[in-house]
């Protein structure tokens, strides 16, 4: 009885093997090939359609800038979020300060805490525009300073716009203008497009004019010549009854890399700007909320003495590499021919040189600075140019130094010394000292 149960077993079990041919086994192996590139076919396909999917969500941003750019990408609105947050950007900074002032006898030194707040936001419309705004800490006396003090009582602390922008950059342009590398229009309380080549002589970095400019540059020898000009017609003073003030701008130059350098990171800046004033010194248009914006221009009444602000500025900077140390040199020269004092003389040129080495972006990289400026009285408008360097504007005279240190990627810890006298009047010096430290988001 085994035995049978035995024999039936092995043929129950064997007869599919004995059954299949060198032909069945032939076609069922062609057939499982047959299946497996199938499956590929099918396997490629999804994975084409994933990259479509990816592609159509990085259309799809939310832009977050601190150290690093940072991009979060969401689904289709229809799944998740609202539509206004697609293209929208946002950064920010704060600062905290303390500040010290040894001065004259006569004048009492300070010892003073401070800080900044910085938040901006961007949207971007289409490929093209940009429209945005910023809000930050400050006075709106001083278009020279975003910092506010520690006093008050414990009063809370004013915010204020500096910036509230469109931006348009005409893309189709570079379709009809050979070497044309980008091209900006730009309306509203902006960010000084004058700033990109000049020091603290003429401009302070916090100066954010209002009106409109236009940009550009071009490109030559694959990017070893670059050059540029910026143009701007600014609102000073709207008055009802008396003279506007305006301010009209041009800057021109260009951006050039050293033949044979190129290993060094020699480039160069050689950069002309001529700003025109308009009516500022008259009129009392030099004045804000009843505090006088003259700071170091020689003023009389209602009138500046200079009687006109033409100024020209000539800027030239050379950057390199150190044995992978980068080093900045810069030389700024101003002039007012339109002074109109009794004696021009040794009151309407301006001049600014330094050097900086190092550059504090990302963590444990640090850069030290030093310049010396001659700014004297009917040179520059002092109500715009650097406002740190001794108590701040024209008629000064001195040296700086700065030392910054990251501390990592968003933190920077800055020191800063300022040792200033008066070009004209009372040989007085100021000597001023800072502390920051500086948080970017």
């Amino acid at each position: 009885m085994k035995e049978k149960i035995f024999f039936l077993s092995v043929l129950v079990f064997s007869t599919p093997v004995f059954a299949d041919t060198p032909a069945n086994v032939t076609t069922r192996f062609q057939e499982l090939e047959s299946r497996i590139i199938q499956l590929q076919n099918q396997l490629i396909e999804q994975d084409k359609k994933h990259e479509r999917e990816i592609e159509s969500l990085k259309k799809q941003v939310i832009e977050i800038k601190g150290p690093e750019e940072k991009s979060v990408y969401i689904p289709p609105t229809a799944q998740t979020g609202p539509k206004w947050l697609e293209g929208l950007e946002m950064n920010g900074d704060l600062r905290l300060r303390y500040e010290a002032f040894e001065q004259n006898e006569a004048t009492r030194d300070r010892n003073r805490f401070r800080y900044r707040l910085r938040w901006g936001v961007q949207k971007k419309l289409t490929e093209d525009m940009d429209v945005g705004f910023r809000l930050v800490s400050g006075s709106n006396t001083d278009p020279t300073s975003t910092m506010q003090t520690f006093t008050g009582d414990f009063t809370y602390k004013n915010i204020f716009v500096d910036q509230a922008y469109v931006k348009y950059r005409p893309s189709f342009l570079k379709d009809h203008i050979p070497f044309l590398e980008k091209s900006e229009i730009g309306g509203g309380k902006v960010e000084n497009p004058f700033r990109q080549a000049s020091s603290g002589l003429v401009w302070d970095a916090d100066v954010m004019p209002e009106g409109f400019y236009q940009s550009a540059e071009f490109k030559f020898f694959d990017g070893k010549l670059k050059p540029f000009v910026n143009l701007g017609q600014f609102i000073l003073q709207e008055n009802a009854t008396l003279a506007d003030a305006e301010l009209y701008g041009f800057q021109t130059g260009i951006r050039w890399d050293v033949p044979g350098l190129e290993e060094r990171g020699v480039k160069v800046t050689n950069a002309f700007a001529y700003y025109d004033f308009s009516d500022y010194a008259r009129d009392s248009n030099f004045t804000v909320g009843g505090t006088s914006l003259a700071r170091g221009n020689t003023a009389m009444g209602t009138l500046l003495n200079a009687g006109d602000f033409d100024v020209f500025q000539a800027y030239n900077e050379i950057e390199f590499k150190v044995s992978g140390l980068p080093v900045k040199l810069f030389g700024d020269f101003a002039a007012n021919p339109s002074d109109r004092t009794e004696d021009p003389i040794g009151r309407n040129i301006g001049y600014e040189y330094g050097l900086r080495l190092g550059k504090a972006k990302k963590k444990g990289e640090w850069e030290a600075a030093y310049y010396y400026a001659y700014i004297e009285p009917n040179a520059v408008v002092g109500a715009f140019n650097e406002s740190d360097f001794g108590v701040g504007n024209s008629n000064k005279r001195g040296s700086a130094v700065q030392l910054k240190y990251q501390l990592t990627d968003s933190l920077r810890l800055g020191f800063a010394a300022y040792f200033v006298n008066n070009v004209t009047g009372a040989d007085d010096e100021t000597r001023r000292f800072q502390t920051d430290l500086e948080w970017v988001f």
